[in-house]
């Protein structure tokens, strides 16, 4: 049988990859070259923290990648090539985890604000899966949005873009949902960084649910220092796992890098790697496996709305992502930054959620996202 390691962080296939390969599940931290040389293995399934270059691939057997995740910064692609390894990813499977964690974090400062969200300007800083995830909650929930995507503009011309300047005048809220990319025409390494941040204003709300390096620390702390800028909401962060203490202490919403970890999302990631790594190979899995790679019914599921008032839709969207817990672990413990990631009970997406005494002028819009409205 052909021999797999497999990061034991993704969950739902411990129970159905064995009946195929030659499993070991290891940590993150012990996916090294060592071990995949001593066990032999001809396929990796790993997750962000494994960096697969050629310190860990070259003298082994490793014919095949596939990473549980949308972003492949981790690996080095050209080497890869190379050596004729073939790499896949989820691409896509976690956007609307996305898309649900920016709408809780936005929801939770419209709450402190006690400003509904359909009063903002929702400016989207690229526009993939996770982006048009992004738009389509944000028009389902009457925000006014404006699209900013370079490249894709080139190729797209049914979609309204916009410059990021544009962006950053006519809009209250920036999230950004970019690939990290440090080179070529357009760059993404550190694009909110100086030049963006003076073209803030003070009120202006900044989101990085896409890569930590997305973002310059140094010149985030120096926007805050100087209140160029305003709430800072932050899921990745620069350097990962070692942050930046004192941008932490300056952000209102902060989350150990965990925006696309709901338990759907990670059921369709692990779905996803499950169903590359069998084709590569040549093997097919029984349907009705495949379709027990799914999250356990979700417990207490029921929202009450009745004292949510004139924040309903944000109170039900808030209620969905424990924000409260991880941001108080993370806040108390930062050092233990992948602990908590893997840790993290991940958040239900709304189609697992009822909620009842709901006004009827919320009925539609919460259905809208997925709710059952009781």
């Amino acid at each position: 049988m052909i021999r797999l390691i497999v990061d034991k962080a993704i969950p739902y296939v411990e129970n159905i990859l064995p009946h195929y390969f030659e499993v070991l599940f290891l940590s993150a931290k012990e996916i090294t070259h060592a071990r995949i040389v001593q066990y032999g293995a001809e396929g990796l399934i790993i997750r962000t923290v494994t960096r697969c270059d050629e310190s860990l691939l070259s003298g082994t057997n490793i014919r095949f990648i596939s990473t549980a995740t949308a972003g492949t910064d981790h690996i080095d692609k050209a080497y890869c090539h190379r050596q004729g390894i073939v790499l896949s990813n989820a691409a896509g499977c976690n956007a609307p985890a996305v898309a649900q964690w920016l709408f809780a974090a936005l929801a939770k400062r419209a709450i402190r604000l006690e400003r509904p969200m359909q009063e903002e300007t929702l400016g989207i800083v690229g526009v993939g899966h996770v982006g048009t995830a992004v738009a389509k909650e944000a028009a389902l929930l009457g925000m006014k949005t404006l699209l900013c995507d370079p490249p894709l503009a080139l190729r797209v011309f049914d979609k309204p873009f916009q410059s990021l300047k544009d962006l950053t005048e006519d809009c209250s809220i920036l999230t950004f949902h970019v690939p990290l990319i440090k080179d070529g025409d357009y760059p993404t390494y550190h694009l909110m960084g100086d030049a963006l941040l003076r073209w803030v204003g003070p009120n202006t709300a900044l989101v990085n649910a896409s890569r930590g390096a997305v973002a310059d620390t140094s010149a985030l702390l120096t926007a805050c220092e100087q209140k160029q800028v305003g709430d800072l909401l932050i899921d990745c962060w620069e350097g990962e796992p070692l942050i930046s203490r004192a941008l932490l202490d300056k952000v209102v919403v902060a989350t150990p890098h965990i925006a696309g970890y709901s338990a759907e999302s990670k059921a369709r990631s692990s779905k996803s790697v499950v169903t590359a790594t069998a084709h590569f190979f040549g093997i097919e899995i029984a349907q009705d496996e495949l379709d027990q790679i799914t999250p356990p019914p979700l417990e207490n599921n029921i929202i009450d709305a009745s004292d949510f008032g004139d924040l309903t839709i944000e109170k039900t969207l808030l209620h969905t992502v424990s924000l409260d817990a991880i941001e108080q672990s993370f806040r108390a413990n930062p050092e233990q930054f992948e602990s908590l990631r893997t840790s993290y009970s991940f958040h239900r997406e709304p189609t697992c959620w009822q909620v009842k005494h709901v006004a009827p002028r919320f009925a539609a819009t919460l259905v809208s996202l997925g709710f059952e409205v009781l």
